[in-house]
C-alpha cells in the first residue's frame, strides 16, 4: 500500500498541471495586490497588512481550488482510464480499495499542498508590498490572538471542505470515463452554489459553500455545535463518496 501511495504522489507531483496552477495561485495574489494598490483611496474595502493577507488568499481562492482538483482528478481517473494505466496497476495484487485509497490520498497531499503553497507565498508577496503589519486583520476587522497560529488554524479547515469536494469529483471521474464531463460538472456545481443561497438552509450541506465560509466560522463566533455540525456534513461527504467510488470500482470491469 505505502509503494502504491508513493508511486501516486510521484505522477500527481510530477504533473505540469500541478505548477501550473502554482502559478495561477501567484498570478492572483499579484492581480488581488495590483488592485489594492493602484484603487483610489475611497474606494478601497478595507485595509491589508502581510499577516492578514493570506486569508484573504484562503477565502478568495475556491475558484482556483475547484479547478485544480477537477483537473487533477480528470487526469488521475479518466486519463488514466482511458489510455489503460489502470489495467497496468490492477494487473498486479493491488486490490481496487487500496488503488482508490492510494489515489485519495495523493489528491488530499496535494491539496494540502496547493493550500500551504497559497498561504507561504501570500505571507510573502503580502509582507514585501504591505508589510507585516501590527495587528492581524479579516476583511478590515482586528483579529485578537497569535496571527500565525489563527492563520494556520484556517488553512487547516480550509483543507477539510475540500477533501470532500475531491472525493465528490473522484466519483464523477469514475462514473463518467470522460475528461471533460468529469471538470465541467464540477464547475457546474461551484456555479450553481451560489444558487442554492436563495433556498435558505439548502446551501449549509453544499460543499461548495462550506470551501467557501467553513474557515469563516473559526473567526466569526461560531458556537461548537455549529462547527461540529459542518465538520459533519463534510465527513458525510468524504464518507459517502469514498464507499460509492469503492463499490463502483470493485463493480467496474477495467481489465477489457
Amino acid at each position: 500500500m505505502l509503494r502504491l501511495v508513493k508511486n501516486e504522489l510521484y505522477k500527481v507531483f510530477r504533473l505540469r498541471k500541478f505548477y501550473l496552477f502554482m502559478g495561477a495561485i501567484l498570478a492572483l495574489q499579484l492581480v488581488e495586490i495590483f488592485q489594492y494598490k493602484f484603487l483610489p483611496q475611497g474606494k478601497v474595502v478595507f485595509p491589508l497588512n502581510g499577516q492578514s493577507f493570506p486569508l484573504e488568499m484562503i477565502g478568495g481562492n475556491s475558484i482556483i481550488m475547484v479547478m485544480f482538483i477537477a483537473v487533477l482528478v480528470a487526469d488521475m481517473f479518466a486519463d488514466e482510464y482511458r489510455n489503460g494505466s489502470f489495467k497496468l496497476v490492477l494487473l498486479r495484487p493491488v486490490s481496487r480499495i487500496q488503488f482508490i485509497s492510494a489515489k485519495a490520498i495523493a489528491l488530499l497531499a496535494s491539496i494540502m499542498a496547493i493550500v500551504c503553497f497559497t498561504v507561504i507565498t501570500a505571507y510573502i508577496t503580502g509582507t514585501i508590498v504591505f508589510t507585516w503589519g501590527n495587528q492581524l486583520l479579516f476583511q478590515g476587522v482586528p483579529i485578537d490572538g497569535n496571527s500565525i497560529a489563527i492563520t494556520l488554524k484556517l488553512t487547516i479547515a480550509s483543507i477539510l471542505p475540500s477533501a470532500g469536494f475531491g472525493m465528490l469529483v473522484i466519483f464523477i471521474a469514475l462514473i463518467t470515463e470522460n475528461i471533460g464531463i468529469t471538470i465541467g460538472s464540477a464547475l457546474a456545481l461551484f456555479i450553481i452554489s451560489p444558487l442554492l443561497e436563495r433556498y435558505g438552509n439548502i446551501s449549509n450541506y453544499s460543499i461548495i459553500h462550506l470551501m467557501n465560509t467553513f474557515h469563516e466560522m473559526f473567526i466569526n463566533n461560531a458556537t461548537l455545535v455549529q462547527i461540529y455540525a459542518k465538520i459533519v456534513v463534510i465527513i458525510a461527504y468524504v464518507v459517502l463518496f469514498y464507499i460509492s467510488s469503492a463499490i463502483f470500482m470493485k463493480r467496474k470491469d477495467v481489465l477489457l
